[in-house]
């Protein structure tokens, strides 16, 4: 019998669950943004063109740790949607939802210079109530800083991020004019407090209960065909061990894009499990492979995928991350 999401969680940690843990075991507050942003400059050609690349390359011509590179190229793959969805919804006016967001708020950032509301699901409790405390800019709120520094700087040294903007602040069209002045503003403004208010605007009120599982995510609110975009990272793999439990939540996550819309997936690869502090959680071993099956299946064609192979599964338990972002047919 396949296990829920519920299930696994708490058969790992019963109510112990720490979202602070999985956030300092995954997404250390303090990031060296310059550091980070100079081993962009050593990514692998190939990485690029969407063909896998080892780590151990990587490792080698960086000199970072693999957990910081994993960081580096969830948020330059982030960088990687923000681009194509600049050109394709060029008056920011986009809903995204964000399936099984957990505590993490990194996803809004280049998401939000392109939405105007942003539907963060998540399925347990205590992980929205630390996306809130964010959004709230509660005293000891998570501090995402060096993420936000990280996007900021990666898009305004991405060249046709900016040539589309540049041919956005000249458009005829007023809205688009406007959207491209704001955006271009936001990136220019070292102080992120603007780009900071710019997030919480198209999330607040919006952080809802989610489960993969479940048709509509078992919520209320209608949310099947709602999306113009769809993310999902490091969700349903690590919710499940079972293969046919993971199609099912990719389905019921597909369902809710748009025709015309995009799903943009992030995923931890040949998984057995993964770490949560010093506990071990169960996944579902996926690839690249696995991953274009089921667009295929669901009539969505992959426009952008990045693979990342070589890490230490003996440590980690997954050999590596896949990235793929695809349109709806």
């Amino acid at each position: 019998m396949a296990q829920s999401s519920q299930d696994i969680l708490t058969s790992a940690f019963g109510d112990d669950f720490n979202p602070r843990a999985y956030l300092a075991t995954y997404y250390p507050a303090e990031v060296q943004a310059e550091k980070l942003l100079e081993a962009l400059h050593s990514l692998d050609v190939k990485y690029h063109a969407g063909q896998p690349t080892d780590i151990k390359y990587l490792l080698k011509s960086t000199g970072i740790p693999s957990e910081l590179i994993e960081n580096l190229l969830i948020l330059d793959f982030q960088r990687v949607i923000a681009r194509r969805l600049l050109a394709e919804y060029p008056r920011g006016d986009i809903t995204t939802v964000d399936v099984g967001g957990g505590p993490t708020a990194y996803q809004h950032i280049a998401m939000s210079l392109a939405a105007n509301k942003i539907i963060h699901s998540e399925f347990l409790e205590r992980n929205r109530e630390e996306v809130d405390r964010w959004l709230r800019n509660e005293q000891g709120a998570y501090d995402w800083s060096g993420y936000f520094t990280i996007i900021r700087l990666m898009l305004l040294k991405d060249a046709e991020y900016q040539a589309v903007l540049m041919s956005h602040l000249a458009a005829s069209d007023p809205a688009i004019r406007a959207h491209a002045q704001l955006v271009d503003a936001l990136l220019r403004n070292p102080d992120l407090e603007a780009y900071k208010t710019k997030v919480r605007h198209c999330v607040s009120g919006n952080v809802i209960f989610g489960d993969i599982f479940e048709q509509n995510l078992g919520n209320p609110m209608e949310l099947c065909g709602l999306a113009d975009v769809v993310t999902s990272n490091f969700a349903v793999e690590s919710a499940t061990g079972d293969m046919a439990q993971w199609e099912k939540g990719m389905r019921n996550i597909a369902a809710l894009v748009k025709v015309g819309g995009f799903l943009a997936v992030a995923a931890i690869r040949n998984a057995g499990w993964y770490l949560v502090g010093d506990k071990k959680v169960p996944a579902v071993q996926i690839d690249e492979s696995a991953i274009a099956n089921f667009c295929a299946a669901e009539r969505f064609t992959i426009v952008e995928t990045r693979v990342l192979t070589g890490s230490n599964q003996d440590k980690h338990g997954y050999d590596g991350v896949v990235f793929a972002l695809a349109k709806k047919e």
